[in-house]
């Protein structure tokens, strides 16, 4: 484990070892600086200086070139290999896609273990624009002085752990277990994404996508450079908030690549004087033989500033074994690590931080909807130190930061009260920051609780139940209360992510204008996909909007949003039901596909869209021009490769569509829904030993996907085959049980399917299955109108009529403003009575 005093080592104190006359340039006797003369007092005066520094800067330099040639190469070709960041890491631990980002940060842990924290040193951005930025101010005459704490040296393991343990031991560890033994999963504990295995995705076209702007990017290399440096220290960032350097120092511990010292050693501390990473490396090595500090990053300057040569880099055994050599050395190290003057915090003080600290990192993350994460932890360690030294002020006599007297024998300086201000503006807005979060995670929490299908939602006899309808109002109220001022909140505009949270609670608790309004200001604003602008048309027709107003809808969507593929492709298909010549209707797509260079994979996706639309149009030379534009790669999502075969059947090329998809092999970075649609495709072009093929094999990949489960079930309807039905409708139901709860809404769609099954192939089991299915929902939702309404339609259609009649009265009763559940009620009395009278 980690040192605590990890990356700051204690910092340059006035205890026990501090540096002598080679660090200050002055006699320890006397305090007078040497006069500047011969070679060794000049050298002196000047303090020791490293020759390692100009090739470390030139391989740093040589880093950021390769930065910049990455992002040209992709600039100019549209695709390039995924960043080569640690962060990236994130995705494939959560999703699968094993990037750039994660073979580097492999390679980086396993080198680590050779070479130790080498990287930091050598490789990194981050520590390049902190060792800039210290020289800038040591030019300038302020050498940073580093905030020594306890605790908070602790932040970037955590954050490691967070980042790259937590994602894979909740999903393969914590939620496994928690199903074992019956727990459900709280609303606040965020569900793992569905993961299916790692697999390749080394070259991407939206490289950018992970980056924030600009405008966020210059604040965030201020912070935890600049500011960073000045408050923190040298290595301010790498020491309280580098989530990467949290996992290097733990493997530090255990590297066989020690900075190692020599009998020649005379104890000057000139390697601690050019240490940059804040370790006393002259104690380390008389007490221990070799620096053990994890915080080292083997920059290499103390062995290059000795002037006896007593340092040198070789293998040992790790310093996680190292102890003291001798007894006089055991007992310095213990008096050192008890000695209080270590630190600048007491433990109250460390205590009192650490709160603060957390407060500012929960308030400044996501902040405006702009703070990243990792800028937040650096606000955070900033403002903890800004918050402290106001505590100072009103302590103590005398406080500085750096050069800057801020507080002297009690009185105040001007810059003294600028530092409090800036500490109360910074504890202020944390605070409301908090708030605001606070507000928003609330609302998603109960957002997160309704499980309803926005498919049913939509449903003209759908109508919520109590529950559903007091989440939803505690959604809209706390995002509404966290909005804007303007808009009567305390807050700021809703980031993309929670206005949809907001439409679809406001969708699910009936008010269809409001929810109009949240998306259509959605689209204004944000970055909506194909699927949100339908959801928003269907909610226009439900609302009763007229043709004319719909397409207007999406035409205006298309307008602000270009890339919207499959609205260009209905806004099409309207026109031409209104009598528009072909040609015409898809003349601005045709401009725009002219223009178009197909380098992306959303790209290609598109030419094979309009490929389609000009297929179903019935003009078969565009569509295969079209066709003929889609690159070959095999990069490329299944999805695409099943519109272009869906466009080769549209043209009679069957043999080509097959082919197209035949070939294709289930791996994790397909989508089950893309393999239920290719295996579809190949059963309508009679390629039926291809289908059951690819279904299978997509069945053992994604055990728990119920679309594959489905869909098998309907082959065996299809197949006539009750047997192998009851056998895939067992397998779908198993599923769902392993899903937990929330599944009261996948139960009855489960059940209606079945259902449906039964009945078309004259089988009462597996028809009363389904029921059974049916009822299992409603005993999770007991008073959600629409389901006992679909309950009660389910059980008329196999017999139980009485039994059925009675759930559509009971669905109408809980919804008496729903008039298509009164409706609906009143059709089926009226139809029992005819058929009892006939």
């Amino acid at each position: 484990m980690a040192s605590r005093d990890q990356g700051n080592g204690g910092g340059l104190s006035k205890a026990e070892g501090s540096v002598p006359l080679t660090v200050s340039g002055k006699d320890p006797v006397t305090g007078k600086r040497p006069r500047r003369g011969g070679g060794g007092r000049e050298r002196l005066s000047r303090g020791p200086t490293s020759s390692m520094g100009r090739w470390r800067a030139a391989v740093l330099i040589a880093v950021h070139v390769l930065i910049a040639a990455h992002v040209v190469q992709w600039l100019i070709t549209g695709t390039t290999l995924s960043p080569v960041e640690p962060s990236e890491s994130m995705l494939a631990l959560e999703l699968g896609a094993v990037n750039a980002g994660l073979l580097f940060f492999v390679a980086a842990i396993l080198s680590t273990v050779l070479f130790g924290r080498f990287f930091c040193g050598w490789g990194c951005h981050v520590v390049a624009l902190q060792d800039l930025c210290g020289a800038w101010m040591r030019r300038l005459g302020c050498r940073p002085k580093p905030f020594r704490s306890r605790l908070l040296v602790w932040v970037p393991l955590i954050l490691g752990t967070y980042m790259f343990i937590w994602p894979t031991f909740k999903r393969e560890a914590l939620l496994p277990a928690m199903r074992a033994v019956g727990i459900e999963r709280p609303a606040w504990l965020r569900g793992p994404p569905e993961f299916h295995g790692f697999y390749a995705e080394l070259f991407v076209t939206d490289f950018w996508a992970t980056f924030p702007p600009w405008y966020v990017a210059i604040p965030f290399f201020l912070v935890i450079g600049f500011a960073a440096v000045y408050f923190l220290g040298s290595k301010g960032f790498c020491t309280y908030g580098c989530p990467y350097g949290g996992i290097f120092g733990v493997v530090d511990r255990v590297s066989v690549g020690r900075i190692k010292v020599n009998d020649s050693c005379d104890g000057s501390a000139h390697c601690t004087a050019v240490c940059t990473s804040n370790v006393r490396v002259h104690e380390e090595v008389r007490d221990f033989g070799a620096v053990v500090n994890p915080g080292c990053m083997k920059c290499l300057d103390c062995v290059t500033a000795c002037p006896n040569d007593a340092l040198s880099f070789s293998f040992g055994a790790p310093s996680l074994f190292d102890a003291p050599r001798t007894d006089e050395a055991g007992a310095r190290v213990a008096s050192q690590r008890k000695n209080p003057k270590r630190f600048d915090l007491t433990w109250p003080e460390e205590l009192a931080i650490a709160g603060v600290f957390l407060l500012l990192f929960l308030g400044y993350r996501g902040f405006l909807n702009q703070i990243p994460m990792l800028m937040a932890v650096g606000m955070a360690g900033v403002g903890a130190f800004l918050v402290w030294t106001a505590w100072s002020l009103l302590r103590r006599p005398n406080v500085r930061i750096q050069r800057a007297q801020l507080k002297y024998q009690g009185r105040w300086r001007a810059s003294g009260v600028v530092v409090f201000l800036v500490a109360l503006v910074t504890i202020a807005s944390a605070a409301w920051g908090a708030a605001v979060n606070n507000l928003r995670w609330r609302a998603h929490i109960a957002h997160e609780s309704i499980a309803v299908p926005i498919q049913v939602a939509l449903r003209d006899t759908y109508a919520p139940s109590p529950a559903t309808d007091f989440l939803a109002s505690e959604a809209v109220s706390r995002f509404g209360v966290s909005g804007p001022w303007g808009d009567g909140g305390v807050g700021w505009r809703l980031a993309p992510r929670d206005a949809r949270a907001k439409a679809f609670a406001l969708l699910v608790s009936g008010d269809l204008v409001a929810a109009a309004e949240a998306l259509e200001f959605l689209i204004e604003t944000g970055v909506p996909t194909d699927e949100l602008v339908r959801h928003y048309g269907s909610i226009l027709v439900r609302s009763g909007a007229s043709r004319e107003a719909f397409e207007a809808a999406y035409t205006s969507a298309l307008e602000r949003h270009p890339g919207l593929a499959e609205i260009r492709g209905d806004i099409v298909r309207l026109r031409v039901t209104r009598g528009l010549p072909a040609s015409e209707a898809m003349a601005e797509w045709t401009d725009r596909l002219d223009s178009m260079e197909i380098r992306t994979a959303e790209a290609a996706r598109e030419v094979a869209l309009a490929a389609l639309v000009w297929a179903e149009l019935r003009e078969p030379e565009l569509a295969s021009a079209l066709l003929a534009r889609m690159p070959e790669s095999r990069r490329l999502p299944l999805g695409t490769f099943v519109l272009q075969a869906r466009v080769l059947a549209f043209l009679g090329r069957t043999e080509e569509s097959a082919a197209l998809l035949e070939g294709i092999e289930v791996s994790a970075r397909h989508d089950p829904s893309e393999v239920r649609a290719a295996a579809t495709l190949l059963r309508q072009l009679g390629r039926l030993e291809a289908s059951d093929a690819l279904l299978k094999e997509g069945m053992v990949r994604y055990p728990d996907a119920l679309a594959l489960s489905e869909l098998a079930l309907q082959i065996a309807v299809s197949e006539a085959d009750p047997d192998a039905a009851a056998i895939h409708a067992a397998s779908a139901g198993a599923i769902l049980e392993r899903r937990g709860a929330n599944q009261a809404w996948a139960f009855a769609s489960l059940g209606e399917t079945v259902v449906r099954a039964g009945l078309t192939l004259r089988n009462r089991d597996l028809a009363d299955r389904g029921i059974g299915f049916m009822e299992r929902g409603v005993a999770l939702a007991p008073d959600a109108p629409t389901m006992l309404h679909d309950a009660g339609q389910a059980l008329v259609a196999v017999g139980r009529v009485e039994e059925g009649l009675e759930r559509v009265r009971l669905a109408a009763a809980l919804a008496p403003g729903s008039e298509a559940l009164s409706a609906s009620l009143a059709r089926l009395e009226a139809r029992l009575g005819q058929r009892t009278g006939e």
